[in-house]
């Protein structure tokens, strides 16, 4: 995770984020890190969900294949 650049900065004062130049650059980074991150949760989210209706799928045929054979 990307440090904070407001922890023991001697500028800091109540409202300072409005016009800080290195707390907007953070922020931007921030934002950018987050959206990855969601991006790459959907991702996994739909593989498993897909690796799920695989599974699902496969276990059922195999259940139809083993009541044909008795």
């Amino acid at each position: 995770m990307i440090a904070s650049p407001c922890k023991d900065c001697s500028d800091r004062v109540v409202g300072c984020h409005s016009s800080c130049a290195k707390y907007k650059q953070y922020r931007s980074e921030l934002d950018e890190f987050k959206a990855k991150r969601a991006a790459d949760k959907d991702e996994r989210a739909f593989a498993s969900e897909v690796k799920g209706a695989v599974k699902r799928l496969r276990d059922h045929k195999r259940g139809s294949d083993r009541r044909r054979r008795r």
